[in-house]
C-alpha cells in the first residue's frame, strides 16, 4: 500500500498559539450538566474555519478543563481561570488576553457566548457533544466520510467502510483525493463509544469518540506522529465507481 503522508502546517493565525493554564473553580450542583465535550468553530477569515473542542471535566467540587484545536496540531492543552455563575460560563487565558464569556441554553446543549483575544472579538456557540458508551460493533457497521484536517493544508476527504464479519469488526479506507481506495486496516476496535483503528506499516492511528445518536465520530488522526483532526459523519457512500480505480498497494 502506498499511504502517501498527510501534509501539515506549521502556522496559523493567532490560534494556533493558544496554550491554556489550568485554574479551578468551586463549583455547584448544577455544574454537573456542563461536564463533557463541546464543539465549536472559529471562523479566522471567509476562507478559514478553525474546530475548538474543550472538554470539561469534574473533580470532586471542582472543574478543570482541556482544549483541543485539531488544524493546528494542539491538543490536550488545559484550559485558563474556568468560572461557573448560574447560567454562564467563562473562562480567560491572562497570558494571551483571551476571555471567552457565554450562557448555557436551557437545554444545557449549547453555550451562546463571546470570544475575545485582544482587539479579535467574535460570537462564538459551543455544542454539547453527546457521547456514546456502545460496544455493539452494530452500531458503527456503515460508511463513513470526513476530512483530515492538517494546518492550513487542503483538508483531504477520508472515507472510512466498517463491516459485520461474523461478529468481529473489519475495516478499509478511501482517501480518494490521493487516489488510494479499499487500504488495509490491520485493527479496529469499538469499546465504550470509542472507536481505534491503526495502521501498523504506516504509522496510523485514529482514536474517535461514537455520538449518542451513533451518526458522528469526533477523533484525532496520527500518522508519524503528527495529529490532525477527523470528524467523520455516517452516510452512504457511492463506491460504484472505485473498480474502475487503482487500488492502493499493501
Amino acid at each position: 500500500m502506498n499511504y502517501q503522508k498527510f501534509s501539515k502546517a506549521i502556522t496559523l493565525p493567532f490560534v494556533s498559539c493558544l496554550l491554556f493554564i489550568c485554574n479551578c473553580t468551586h463549583l455547584s450542583a448544577q455544574s454537573f450538566d456542563i461536564v463533557g465535550d463541546w464543539q465549536a468553530t472559529l471562523t479566522v477569515s471567509k476562507e478559514k474555519m478553525v474546530p475548538l473542542i474543550i472538554h470539561l471535566e469534574l473533580d470532586e467540587d471542582e472543574i478543570s478543563g482541556y482544549l483541543d484545536s485539531p488544524s493546528t496540531g494542539k491538543f490536550d492543552q488545559p484550559l485558563t481561570l474556568t468560572k461557573v455563575e448560574g447560567d454562564k460560563l467563562i473562562f480567560e487565558i491572562d497570558s494571551w488576553n483571551v476571555h471567552f464569556e457565554g450562557e448555557f441554553n436551557k437545554q444545557k446543549q449549547q453555550i451562546i457566548g463571546t470570544f475575545i483575544e485582544g482587539s479579535f472579538v467574535q460570537s462564538l456557540t459551543f455544542n454539547f457533544i453527546e457521547q456514546s458508551t456502545s460496544n455493539h460493533i452494530d452500531d458503527v457497521v456503515g460508511d463513513w466520510h470526513g476530512k483530515v484536517i492538517s494546518g492550513e493544508s487542503k483538508p483531504l476527504n477520508f472515507i472510512l467502510h466498517l463491516t459485520n464479519e461474523q461478529g468481529v469488526l473489519v475495516a478499509t479506507a478511501d482517501s480518494p483525493d490521493q487516489g488510494g481506495y479499499g487500504m488495509k486496516i490491520d485493527s479496529v476496535v469499538l469499546s465504550q463509544g470509542v472507536l481505534v483503528f491503526d495502521v501498523k506499516k504506516a504509522d496510523v492511528n485514529y482514536t474517535g469518540t461514537l455520538t449518542k445518536n451513533k451518526q458522528t465520530l469526533y477523533g484525532i488522526f496520527t500518522q508519524q506522529g503528527d495529529q490532525m483532526g477527523l470528524k467523520m459523519t455516517k452516510q452512504k457512500v457511492d463506491t460504484s465507481n472505485v473498480n474502475t480505480h487503482k487500488k492502493a498497494k499493501i
